[in-house]
């Protein structure tokens, strides 16, 4: 930390003293809302990311979601001798309580076992 004496009144009441505290304090004004409006902007640039990074995810779940779903309803249709409905990829626990629901409603799954390849 700097040193740091009071000025003497006889030095404060100068004219040029004034005018360089005034200039002084005008630019650290500037400086300081300067730097507000970037951390501002940086914020907003960061939801923004995260808001686009959300919708990538959500499509791709989605996508996902959607070939689990195709995958079951093509399953739903056939006949499987051992019983056994494999479906390709690793499930989550959304899809696989999803495909819990479709083998309950659907009462010719219901005596099958789903089994996950890898």
């Amino acid at each position: 930390r700097r040193k740091y004496t009071l000025k003497k009144d006889s030095e404060r009441s100068d004219l040029d003293y004034k005018d360089m505290r005034r200039k002084n304090n005008e630019s650290v004004r500037k400086t300081r809302e300067k730097k507000r409006l970037e951390e501002e902007q940086e914020k907003q640039r960061n939801e923004e990311e995260k808001m686009a990074l959300r919708e990538i995810v959500k499509v791709v779940l989605m996508t996902r979601e959607a070939h689990y779903l195709q995958e079951i309803s093509i399953l739903r249709r056939l006949e499987a001798p051992s019983k056994v409905i494999e479906l390709s990829g690793n499930l989550n626990e959304k899809q696989r309580k999803l495909c819990e629901e479709i083998r309950k409603e659907c009462p010719s799954l219901a005596e099958y076992r789903l089994q996950m390849l890898v």
